[in-house]
């Protein structure tokens, strides 16, 4: 198990890993991520399953277009494996996607992927079964079969290109399954097997080797007349469907069984245990474990490879449950056993070695008192020694360890600390919360054994509290507990209301007992000056950066080495780290209340608050300046990091009358929440013009345009669709424009018109924009708008001066370098290539959305899916445009992007046409008919399209549906389409 200490010891990213034991999912810190699309999750099972082999194009093609594939196939190729780099790239883990000039490789460790975590569990045990360790390698196995999900690679599991790995998987599975029953039958639990047994022959009446299984237990269950008939059940089975006799394993049981041989001897009801095993004084029982299968393996794997591992968590995450549970299975290579010494009771450094010599049992002519004495009666022992909880006495810890790593080659230490050893040759095991699905798991079974009934239980309250405990197992124990009382909604209320006190449980250590003893043990064990920077760090709502936590914790008495103290804290597994690009901590949120609680007390919070809006109040200027610059790809990812600390600091700005910090909060996050559909910065602004003397501020106005964006928004769209735009209307959209921003509102309201030859906005624009690239590019694209849509069109107008227009626009946004930018340059560019060239149109539109999701710019992106769609319809590809019309639809569901929905009907009438779902196409013409004049469905869907219909249903038909279709909601009808679409795609690609 070598290669298990390599990948424990950094050969892969943390956090990352893929799962094809049932839904295919790439899982970045816990969470499912970044595969969205069928295609995209068969290409990455592809390379999971051929992991790092360079897999070319031309397979992956072929894996993923069975029949003839379209001439856009090599660019959709890349376009997914592009989408899974990004994924990566966000994990911190691009470089596990190599590229040459044959294709692509996936350079993952086989802990990385789930079938790979269940391959070693399943082999280690096989091999506890062939030592007798029926207990242990239950447990093993368990832990095994816990990873699948369902059928491997889940919905894709039909894939030519996956079905002699998926038949593989599957037959490992049966045999682990018939290896876990074995491991029952070993430890005497026969009764229990029996209808487990039965049925799994009915599921599998071929695989010998459980019919054997169920006549053994039948036989040692007393039932020697049953397990005969099991004998003639499936010599029938056999003979009938197959024409072959049982072999020779089943005979000879059968005969076994009919003299009631003393060979059919099966443990009795006793657990056997090999010699081995009952040396120790670990614990026989140990409870189960749910999402731990791969940190249980890794450990393992390192302390049989080295002398020293440490497993490092914050309180309350199970360091000391994962420890035994893994030297439970690495035990069996020690000879003298595994023991356990629980440290918790030291209170001097001198007490360590006494715990130890008397856990140990370890005696001589003299008293061991030293490290070096117990270092020289281990000698050439044989043992794996468990110290747990050594951070209270971690110097003692390191002498002692530091003796036996120099003079006991044979004796293996696994270690559970809050804090690094440090000592030369540690390994560690960073233990971190659970995802919030194996969270979800833990806290439906402890409710279950409380005796409440999982489908009795609302799962989504369920995932909201798992979510507010960061997935801390002991936070989600004792709240199920506490819920199965007083109820799942009592629970969330107080946690919403930062009262955490979830209850104790039982144990026999008093710090065990709660979360607040835990985290009271570990913040004692800090200096006063860590302890003061831990507690300021609470006022974060989220995570945060070094430059934060500096000016956040810099006050007297600390003033210095904030950042020495950060460290301290992440040493000590209270504060955890967030491998971003730059890198990012947090306090887990049951850490932080305890935090606050102390910060109150000590009095300093209205000082760290203070200091925290003061370091926003400066650091969002510079990410609204970064963020329209060429550099948007960083201040993004800045922005959605602080994006929680961003609402919660306003709200702070608010309660505190800061006037000035809340107006600039506000007006600086208004351009990159607006490009991202975060319409909730209008609520925002609203509460900050609420603020006595806000009115008076110099940025009111600018405020005050955030304040109404979603109204204005929804007025732009009317007067888009209707041509309307009346004086009063025009005054209550603009209003006053004391920069460039709310004079391109203005822009819709000059460009409701298909024939305007140039907004008149774009002067205003240009003559507020001074220097400013950004501002010169805006105007510009305001400019070439209307140009494109003469030109897609071939409506009236000067061609030259128009095309001119678009390619000014697209050199100033390559000047600019800014993606958003770029995106909206390239959509002008491909929309206005339409009518010329609608290959070459959809494959810039393409670029353009590709470039818009790179930034997260979801109205850009809404913008790009309607025009690529329309390309693809022109290019005769409706397969493509109909699963862009999909996607947009589902985006609409999930954000209520309703400016784009009438785009989706459009678009989708032409894809039912061109797929063939007419009816479906009357109910969508009837719908698109509200509100848009003449001229715009007539742009948007030609009247020979119509037409199709009409002489396919015939006009009566077609009246009748689209009366039928006018009292229809909008919501039904997207169902109703959605359905119809789906259907049809499916259909055309088979």
């Amino acid at each position: 198990m070598s290669d298990v200490g390599d990948i424990a010891a950094g050969a892969l990213p943390r956090g990352i890993e893929f799962d094809v034991l049932g839904p295919v999912e790439l899982r970045i810190g816990g969470r499912a991520t970044g595969l969205s699309s069928r295609k995209q999750r068969l290409a990455v099972s592809v390379l999971v399953t051929a992991r790092r082999r360079i897999v070319s194009v031309d397979t992956l093609v072929d894996a993923l277009w069975t029949d003839a594939p379209p001439a856009s196939a090599r660019h959709v190729v890349h376009n997914h494996i592009s989408v899974l780099r990004k994924a990566l790239a966000a994990g911190g883990a691009d470089r596990l996607l190599h590229t040459d000039g044959a294709g692509y490789s996936l350079v993952v460790a086989d802990d990385a992927v789930d079938a790979g975590r269940f391959e070693r569990l399943a082999a280690i045990g096989q091999r506890l079964l062939a030592s007798g360790r029926w207990i242990d390698a239950g447990e093993a196995l368990h832990c095994a079969l816990d990873l699948w999900r369902g059928p491997p690679f889940g919905e894709l599991a039909g894939a030519a290109a996956l079905d002699a790995e998926g038949r593989r998987l599957d037959e490992l599975r049966m045999a682990a399954v018939e290896d876990r029953i074995d491991a029952g039958i070993g430890a005497g639990q026969h009764d229990r097997l029996v209808g487990r047994l039965e049925v799994l022959v009915a599921e599998h009446p071929y695989r010998e080797r459980l019919w054997g299984q169920l006549m053994r237990c039948l036989y040692a269950a007393g039932r020697q007349a049953d397990a005969l008939h099991a004998f003639r059940r499936v010599r029938r089975r056999l003979g009938d469907d197959l024409g072959i006799e049982p072999g020779p394993e089943l005979v000879r049981l059968e005969a076994e069984i009919l003299v009631q041989s003393p060979a059919l001897g099966l443990g009795g009801g006793v657990a056997v245990r090999d010699a081995a095993a009952g040396v120790g004084n670990m614990p026989r029982r140990r409870p189960e474990l749910i999402g731990r299968a791969a940190e249980v393996v890794r450990a393992a794997g390192m302390v049989e490879a080295g002398a020293l591992v440490t497993l490092v968590g914050p309180p309350g995450v199970g360091k000391t449950t994962l420890a035994l549970a893994a030297a439970a299975v690495a035990a069996e290579r020690f000879g003298d056993g595994g023991w356990l010494v629980e440290l918790a009771a030291a209170t001097r450094p001198h007490e360590v070695v006494a715990l130890v010599v008397a856990a140990l049992g370890l005696f001589s002519g003299d008293k061991l008192t030293s490290p070096s004495a117990v270092a020289d009666v281990l000698g050439e022992q044989r043992r794996l020694v468990v110290l747990d909880n050594c951070e209270h006495v971690i110097g003692a810890v390191i002498e002692l360890v530091g003796a036996v790593f120099i003079r006991c080659p044979n004796v293996a230490v696994m270690a559970t600390s809050r804090e690094v050893l440090g000592c030369i040759g540690e390994q560690l095991v960073r233990v971190t919360p659970l995802g919030l699905p194996d969270a979800t798991r833990l806290f439906i079974d402890r409710l279950d054994r409380a005796g409440v009934h999982p489908d009795d239980v609302d799962r989504h309250a369920v995932d909201e509290i798992c979510a507010r405990l960061d997935g801390v197992p002991l936070a989600v124990e004792l709240a199920a507990a506490r819920s199965s009382a007083v109820g799942l909604d009592e629970i969330r209320e107080r946690l919403a209301a930062s009262n955490y006190d979830l209850g104790q449980r039982p144990t026999g250590v008093e710090r065990h007992r709660s979360m607040q003893a835990l985290v009271a043990w570990s913040y004692d064990l800090l200096s006063a000056d860590e302890q003061r920077v831990f507690e300021r760090l609470a006022v974060f709502a989220d995570g945060f950066d070094l430059d934060a936590a500096t000016a956040v914790g810099a006050f007297a008495p600390v003033c210095e080495a904030v950042d020495a103290h950060v460290f301290s804290l992440i040493d000590k597994s209270l504060l955890s780290v967030q491998h971003t690009a730059p890198v990012r901590y947090r306090l887990l949120e049951v850490v932080r209340q305890y935090a606050a609680s102390r910060l109150a007390d000590r009095g300093d919070a209205d000082e760290a608050g203070r200091r925290l809006l003061l370091h926003y109040g400066s650091w969002v200027g510079r990410a609204d300046a970064g963020v329209r610059g060429s550099d948007e790809v960083r201040w993004h990812r800045g922005f959605t990091a602080e994006w929680n600390n961003l609402r919660v600091i306003t709200r702070r700005a608010i309660d505190a009358g800061d006037v000035d910090t809340a107006c600039r909060l506000v007006w600086r996050t208004r351009w990159w929440a607006t490009q991202r559909d975060r319409l909730e910065i209008g609520e925002w602004a609203h509460a900050v013009l609420a603020m006595p003397g806000a009115d008076a501020h110099p940025l009111a106005a600018l405020v005050r345009s955030a304040s109404t964006e979603v109204a204005r928004r929804r007025m732009l769209w009317e007067a888009y669709c209707t041509q309307q735009a009346d004086g009063a209307r025009r005054e209550e959209i603009a209003g006053p424009a004391p920069e460039p921003w709310v004079a391109m509102d203005r822009f819709w309201l000059d460009a409701v018109t298909v024939d305007a030859e140039r907004p008149a906005c774009v002067d205003e624009i240009l003559a507020r924009a001074g220097d400013s690239l950004f501002w010169r590019t805006a105007a510009a694209w305001c400019d070439a708008f209307m140009s494109s849509i003469r030109l897609s069109t071939d409506l009236a107008g000067n061609a030259d001066a128009d095309w001119r227009r678009v390619h000014r626009c697209v050199e100033l946004a390559d000047e600019l370098g800014n993606p958003t930018w770029l995106a909206r340059a390239m959509n002008l560019h491909g929309c206005a290539m339409r009518s010329i060239d609608p290959d070459a149109s959809a494959s810039l539109l393409e670029r353009a959305l590709a470039t818009a999701r790179s930034v997260d710019s979801g109205l850009v992106e809404a913008e790009n899916v309607v025009d690529l769609a329309m390309s693809y319809a022109d290019a005769g590809r409706p397969l493509d445009s109909a699963a862009l019309v999909l996607d947009g639809f589902a985006r609409y569901r999930r954000a209520g992007a309703s400016l784009q929905v009438r785009d989706m009907f459009i678009l989708s009438f032409r894809a039912l046409v061109q797929l063939g779902g007419d009816e479906a196409a009357c109910i969508v013409a009837a719908h698109m008919a509200r509100g848009v004049t003449d001229v715009w469905r007539e742009y948007f869907t030609p009247r020979r399209l119509v037409t199709v219909v009409e002489d396919r249903l015939g006009p009566a038909r077609t009246t009748r549906l689209q009366v039928m279709a006018r009292h229809q909601r909008t919501r039904d009808a997207i169902d109703q389409v959605e359905r119809v679409l789906t259907d049809l795609h499916a259909t055309a690609r088979s």
